[in-house]
């Protein structure tokens, strides 16, 4: 898929683009878990010339292009010139292949063929093309004319080596392409989203009531449906199918966004530059969007992933590479933690488990626990996973359900009430958009919004009317609106997108926060309140972010998991503090994780094997700072053990270990300790990341 941002001063380009996500992985079979070796160091690119935009092929190389017709390859040895055959500055470029791309920029659209790039003329000899796409296929190749005035869209027919213009006139700058090959989706900067195929005809698929100022844009290569996008005061959207909804990502209004991109709708990364006119990059990991640290360079307007480079003005190269290194994990996405085991995806698709594997809950097929991480089965297409107290839930990039582990409560979802310890795919739809796991139940919701649910039901958990198990997946009422959904031992907690919050299951503890201590059987919704942006159910206790950064808790507080400096139930919303820095929590069995806007990480409740991360095994009753360097990320509590995704890709940990679930070995580890750094590999090589274009 691509992407477009960027428009440029007078003469000018609406320019950057997009970047591919091919990320190339070589795996061994070793399992062995060492930090990481990732340094930026900076690459002689041959050039002073400013880079405007770049695409990796699938060998992993590196194509950029900038002013002057300035082409350059970079790959892990270094940087070439390639001849162009041009002097106009180049603002995109984008490829199928190792022996098809294209070129384009001021009266230049340049087509490679593996060897030399030449000429193809314009159809309507405008000014500057940008963006350029070609589908998927290669068959065609897609231009907007974007010179003077905002013209025509372009299609190129290697076929036939013939242009066409659309009859379809643009009034705003094209920002992104993306789709298939007769089914071609782009995103203009006022929000409007279109469709076209093979026909030449335009028509409409989203047109927001008032216009948006977009100036970023990606489309999901895994789902054209999906599409993030950023307006010029740094407020990033998605579009939910019917209208543009604020993701909260909390950049500063000062902050310029110019450039998107991801493998999935659950890891995407924008970039741009802050008021200093320094690059900046931030991540979305399926949760929240989170700062990433990178060197001092100057504005950032593209990324793409492949081997992490970055490329800006004056020909700037960095690049972040691992390379020759023995017994590495992969880089981490995504990770879960459960009551005693750990699942994490790595950012190149690739599934990992450690831990407790009774009932087979880790996946690879026996129930040996494993003290280090092993890899599951050979797919590199996971996208989110989700650990349990005896079984395992995964999605993968193209929407499929799968589940693994103990079924005794029919938690797997197969029909079945029998465990099993590989992958398992569940049903043969592919529209699921998120799931949550805990006790022996499931809730998901699929992409069109409505909730679905399955397993235990003995307290009306599963939120269905009864307190009957379900060995299959059930919709939950006819709504089409819920947002997010978390799943707890025995109840559970969601949100929906009018910002709602809503209970049902076990509340002997008051955890679902109604005032009462009666179990609900169906969702319900708790108070009258329309900004709850985030929520977490642990074993008893349930922890929330409002919309203005506000954190609350309610439930059971033994252990003082709720934070409010007591060991008092709770069974109503109660506010924690008076911050209003709160950016993302997860509420584990007796113990609670949170991170903040600035990237630090803190928590509370039962700390006796080291969950908080404080360095001691004293219980905390009041939110208390890991010893992790802020990184910004994600944490997921789990049972005993805790782990913080950083936004950097690195995995700590610190709790239990005695199964391994920390994956360092066996033993009590207190931690925080980290488990994987931010640019791991395994045996022989290992490049996995990001390409960051830069220019003014």
């Amino acid at each position: 898929m691509k992407r477009k941002t960027h428009t440029a001063k007078k003469q000018s380009f609406s320019a950057r683009n997009i970047v591919y996500l091919i990320i190339a992985l070589l795996l061994s079979n070793s399992y062995a878990l060492q930090p990481a070796w990732c340094a930026w160091v900076e690459k002689n690119s041959g050039t002073t010339e400013h880079l405007r935009g770049g695409w990796v092929a699938p060998n992993d190389a590196l194509f950029s292009v900038g002013d002057g017709g300035r082409i350059i390859r970079c790959n892990s040895a270094g940087c070439t010139t390639l001849t162009s055959g041009t002097t106009n500055s180049l603002y995109d470029v984008w490829g199928t292949s190792l022996n098809q791309a294209a070129a384009s920029g001021v009266n230049t659209v340049l087509l490679y063929n593996g060897a030399s790039w030449s000429p193809i003329t314009p159809y309507t000899g405008g000014i500057t093309f940008a963006p350029v796409w070609i589908s998927p296929n290669g068959g065609s190749i897609f231009v907007a004319d974007t010179g003077g005035f905002w013209k025509a869209l372009n299609r190129y027919d290697t076929n036939s080596a013939q242009w066409n213009a659309f009859s379809y006139l643009l009034t705003s700058p094209v920002l992104a392409f993306g789709g298939k090959d007769n089914d071609v989706i782009f995103i203009l900067a006022t929000g409007e989203i279109k469709h076209t195929d093979n026909s030449f005809n335009v028509t409409d698929i989203h047109t927001p009531a008032a216009s948006l100022n977009l100036q970023a844009a990606w489309i999901n290569p895994t789902d054209s449906s999906d599409v993030i996008a950023a307006d010029t005061n740094s407020t990033i959207y998605r579009f939910n199918g019917s209208s543009w909804e604020d993701m909260n990502a909390s950049i500063p209004s000062t902050t310029d966004l110019w450039g998107m991109a991801g493998p999935t709708g659950l890891d995407v990364y924008a970039v741009g530059k802050n008021n200093s006119n320094h690059g900046v990059v931030y991540r979305y990991n399926g949760f929240t969007w989170s700062a990433v640290n990178v060197p001092e360079v100057a504005g950032l307007i593209d990324v793409a992933i492949g081997s992490i480079w970055c490329i800006g003005e004056q020909g700037t190269v960095l690049a972040n590479l691992s390379q020759g290194v023995s017994a590495r994990l992969p880089c981490v996405r995504q990770a879960s933690a459960g009551v005693l085991h750990t699942q994490f995806i790595g950012n190149d698709g690739t599934l990992w488990a450690c831990g407790d594997n009774s009932n087979g809950k880790l996946g690879d097929g026996s129930k040996i626990n494993r003290n280090k991480p092993v890899r599951i089965g050979s797919s590199n297409d996971w996208a989110m996973v989700a650990a349990g107290l005896s079984h395992t839930t995964a999605l993968k990039s193209n929407g499929t359900l799968w589940a693994w582990g103990g079924n005794y409560d029919g938690q797997l979802g197969d029909g079945t009430t029998t465990e099993t310890s590989s992958p398992k795919q569940i049903g043969t739809e592919s529209d699921w958009d998120k799931i949550s796991s805990s006790g022996a139940h499931v809730m998901a919701i699929k992409k069109n919004g409505t909730l679905w649910a399955w397993g235990n039901n003995t307290n009306g958990q599963l939120g269905d009317g009864t307190t009957t198990r379900r060995t299959s997946p059930i919709p939950i009422g006819t709504d089409t609106n819920w947002a997010m959904v978390s799943a707890g031992t025995q109840h559970t907690m969601a949100i929906k997108k009018d910002g709602t919050l809503w209970a049902w299951g076990l509340n002997a503890k008051g955890q679902l926060g109604d005032g009462t201590t009666a179990d609900k059987l169906s969702p319900t919704p708790m108070g009258t309140d329309t900004d709850w942006a985030m929520v977490s159910v642990g074993h008893s206790h349930t922890i929330a972010i409002k919309k203005d950064g506000s954190l609350w808790a309610w439930g059971y507080n033994k252990k003082g998991q709720l934070g409010d400096g007591t060991q008092i139930d709770k069974l109503e919303p109660t506010r924690i503090g008076s911050g209003t820095n709160w950016k993302h929590v997860s509420a584990g069995l007796s113990h609670s994780v949170a991170t903040k806007k600035d990237g630090s990480y803190w928590a509370w409740g039962s700390n006796s094997y080291g969950q908080v991360g404080d360095g001691t095994t004293a219980d905390k009753d009041t939110p208390t700072q890991m010893n992790i360097p802020a990184n910004g990320g994600s944490p997921s509590a789990g049972g005993i053990h805790t782990l913080i995704n950083t936004a950097d890709f690195s995995l700590w940990g610190a709790g239990d270990n005695i199964y391994g679930q920390q994956g360092t070995g066996v033993g009590k580890s207190i931690g925080p300790s980290l488990i994987v750094g931010p640019c791991a590999t395994t045996t022989d090589l290992f490049y996995s990341a990001i390409f960051l274009l830069l220019s003014e």
